[in-house]
């Protein structure tokens, strides 16, 4: 449950900030509360599966965030980088695929392994339910 929590608080937090890297970090910070309540769960090849795969497209939004802020003239606030898109198209679009892989979107590595651990997760704590 510790793993949970942290995961919903880190989510919440990651919510409010305004820093490119913090968001970035508040997010890494609620995938290991998911990892965490993974393998507590006992699925330990649906963890390391996440693992790899968040590491990564984590990866890749650490190295976008930087390209971001170096073209920003080191402008690390949200509010204030405008026109990403226009100004870095190939960037922007790697940027674009480590969120929706990040975020689950269907179909990317991001969605299965965290399908799996759900899957896995909830097979668990049913078969623990049913047993007196």
């Amino acid at each position: 449950m510790l793993g949970l929590l942290s995961m919903v608080t880190s989510g919440v937090i990651a919510t409010f900030q305004h820093d490119v890297k913090k968001i970035i970090a508040c997010s890494t910070a609620s995938q290991l509360g998911y990892m965490t309540f993974s393998a507590c769960s006992g699925n330990l090849f649906e963890t390391q599966f996440h693992l790899t795969s968040h590491a990564f497209f984590k990866a890749l939004l650490f190295l976008t965030a930087g390209c971001l802020i170096h073209g920003n003239s080191e402008q690390q606030d949200t509010r204030k980088a405008g026109k990403f898109a226009k100004f870095f198209p190939v960037i922007f679009s790697c940027f674009l695929v480590g969120n929706l892989s990040i975020s689950g979107f269907p179909e990317t590595s991001g969605f299965i392994s965290k399908e799996k651990i759900l899957e896995a997760t909830g097979s668990v704590y049913q078969i623990n339910a049913l047993v007196p």
